[in-house]
């Protein structure tokens, strides 16, 4: 996959207006007690996930439960996506899939995914790091909103 700044066309900014909805929407649901979240923000509770450390690698797992959503953040660099266990389908705004594991996939950098667990899905994602500390890696490689990461690209332009 191409490591350069993967810019999305109108059609694609519109399938992340539709995942951003949807993110809104379950959070929405979730303040007013009709949906149940399982599963917390990983900046939040970085403790629910499994995370592997490899020379410049951190891969991050979780535990998707079978029927639940997980809308992911931004990311800064495209990244690797591994299914181990299970069967889910995945949209952002270049691709959409219904896949089982075993199922190894690439994420463009400045995507966000949004992902439906038909079963128990176990969900790694490799990104390229020297930092240790996940919490320091979210903070550095994922944006929460699109204004963050418009800054990023800005600061990346100036470069």
């Amino acid at each position: 996959m191409n490591q350069q700044l993967a810019l999305p066309t109108p059609k694609q900014l519109a399938v992340r207006t539709g995942i951003d909805s949807l993110e809104f929407s379950m959070k929405k649901e979730i303040a007013a007690g009709n949906i149940k979240q399982t599963i917390d923000d990983c900046a939040v509770n970085p403790d629910q996930a499994d995370h592997y450390f490899g020379d410049k690698i951190y891969a991050r797992g979780l535990w998707i439960p079978a029927g639940t959503v997980v809308v992911s953040k931004l990311h800064s660099q495209a990244r690797v996506c591994i299914i181990a266990a299970g069967k889910c389908t995945f949209v952002d705004e270049w691709q959409k899939e219904t896949v089982k594991a075993p199922y190894v996939g690439e994420f463009k950098r400045g995507s966000k995914t949004a992902v439906y667990a038909h079963t128990d899905t176990y969900w790694i994602a490799c990104l390229g790091t020297e930092l240790t500390d996940p919490s320091e890696i979210i903070e550095e490689l994922v944006f929460p909103d699109h204004e963050d990461y418009q800054m990023y690209l800005e600061k990346l332009e100036e470069k």
